[in-house]
């Protein structure tokens, strides 16, 4: 019975071993013929044993392997950069927490780290940044300040964590979108200087263009109240100043 078994066993064998050979030999025909081959192996081992024989093969093999897993890192890091916004947002959202973060141990080996303040508040997403990446020199901080820099739009917009790695895929990656984001605030920062010489140049002329809104400015109340009381001011001391010349 074992025998009858192993025998079996050995034609098995046999059969498979002949369906590898044809295939192999198929396969070498191929090759030599010309025509290209879909090669799917993505296991290493796998690739070094194809390089034995077929060399070009593995080395194609080998590619797709590479670019698979870097298309594939990509995409999971813009996922996961997603989440920092999320945590970020939440960190701040969430009654406790932002305190909680600032009393980690992680920070202790900072001389400056996130304060439950205000200015504290403002930099969350790059505190967040910094944290789930351990950065720690100076490079690996910087790094991740750009992350937060070219993010801070979408944190701001409260845009869903889940629409951040299309976001980013759709700008070209991290530095496409980082060049948009620059190339952005250069023009904002054009225009505002544009607007800020005819601002200044209307106030000289005639302050009243200016706090009726007829050029389309918009001022903050703090800003007209101030420009309000400094020409209260001018007048004042005009006035004093003339009753003087008119009276000497």
């Amino acid at each position: 019975m074992l025998n009858k078994n192993c025998k079996h066993d050995a034609a098995e064998v046999g059969e498979r071993s002949k369906s590898c050979e044809s295939h192999d030999s198929r396969a070498s025909e191929d090759a030599s013929s010309g025509s290209q081959i879909s090669i799917t192996i993505a296991n290493p081992l796998d690739i070094i044993r194809l390089a034995e024989t077929q060399p070009n093969d593995a080395a194609a093999s080998c590619q797709i392997a590479i670019k698979a897993l870097h298309d594939g890192f990509l995409n999971r890091k813009y996922e996961l950069l997603g989440a920092v916004v999320g945590i970020a947002f939440n960190m701040l959202a969430v009654q406790g927490e932002w305190q909680k973060f600032c009393r980690n141990d992680y920070w202790k080996q900072f001389k400056r780290g996130p304060k439950d303040s205000l200015r504290g508040r403002h930099k969350a997403l790059s505190y967040v940044m910094r944290f789930v990446f351990l950065a720690r020199s100076t490079s690996e901080i910087n790094l991740t300040n750009r992350y937060a820099k070219m993010l801070e739009k979408e944190f701001n917009a409260d845009v869903s964590p889940e629409e951040i790695a299309a976001i980013i895929h759709k700008h070209g990656g991290i530095e496409g979108m980082r060049q948009t984001g620059v190339a952005s605030r250069k023009a904002a920062l054009k225009r505002q200087r544009k607007k800020d010489v005819k601002y200044l140049k209307d106030l000289t002329e005639g302050p009243g263009d200016v706090f009726s809104g007829k050029n389309g400015y918009k001022i903050s109340h703090d800003k007209y109240v101030d420009i309000k009381m400094a020409l209260a001011l001018f007048c004042k001391e005009s006035k004093k100043y003339f009753k003087g010349r008119v009276s000497n």
